[in-house]
């Protein structure tokens, strides 16, 4: 039995650490005063990720961060976070094991599988058994206001998984970014009983939140982080 537990902050708009207008400033010049001793990496809407071990030196980061959309350690007491709005940002958390991991899931990394690529790498590295993990779905956009137009559709037509995740409603599409990534995780083995959507509120229409489709080019970027004590 694990002798760590994890501790999960999820980000909202009051106490966003950064705006869309001032985010590559803040990344590259003011990451310590910004970031606090959180590990965050410059994202890119993809499915590459890195891993925080004992050789990681948060200063040496600061000064160079990395590009990537998830971050896995086993450090204990080490925050490692990612910037949303509208997109999913999940959390996960092997007990026996002892490890986890933060990831950002655009509907580009999405479709892309990004769910499924933390999962193998932490099977691949750490030896984990998909069945014990638990995953957690922080705040993202929801199929309440999460339209998309035809060259989504087009673009992903051929996308079985896709087609399980696009909800017609009046003549508009609307596309289910959770799901799409439940029915990942289920794929890879992960338990449908331990993914927590407790917390997987629509950041569009919620006040609460920084919201790309609501703010636009203005919006804020609420921080998600998670550490294991």
């Amino acid at each position: 039995m694990s002798s760590k537990t994890v501790s999960i902050c999820w980000g909202a708009q009051q106490i966003s650490p950064t705006n869309k207008p001032d985010y590559q400033v803040n990344l590259h010049q003011n990451y310590a005063q910004t970031f606090a001793g959180v590990w965050v990496q410059e994202q890119t809407h993809g499915v590459q990720g890195g891993v925080i071990d004992q050789q990681a030196d948060w200063p040496s980061w600061a000064k160079q961060v990395p590009q990537g959309d998830y971050l896995i350690t086993k450090e204990r007491n080490q925050w490692i976070g990612v910037l949303t709005a509208d997109c999913l940002p999940m959390v996960f958390f092997d007990p026996v094991q002892e490890v986890i991991a933060v990831a950002h899931a655009g509907w580009r990394g999405t479709v892309d599988k990004i769910s499924q690529i933390v999962v193998c790498r932490l099977q691949s590295e750490f030896n984990i058994n998909p069945e014990d993990l638990q995953v957690y779905f922080g705040p993202s956009g929801q199929t309440c206001c999460y339209e998309v137009d035809q060259t989504f559709l087009e673009r992903l037509q051929f996308d079985p998984v896709a087609a399980q995740c696009i909800l017609q409603r009046s003549g508009r599409a609307f596309f289910d970014v959770s799901l799409y990534n439940v029915i990942c995780l289920k794929a890879s083995g992960v338990l449908e009983c331990k993914i927590d959507r407790v917390v997987n509120v629509c950041t569009i229409c919620n006040l609460n939140y920084g919201s790309y489709r609501r703010q636009r080019d203005q919006m804020d970027l609420q921080l998600s982080v998670v550490a294991l004590r």
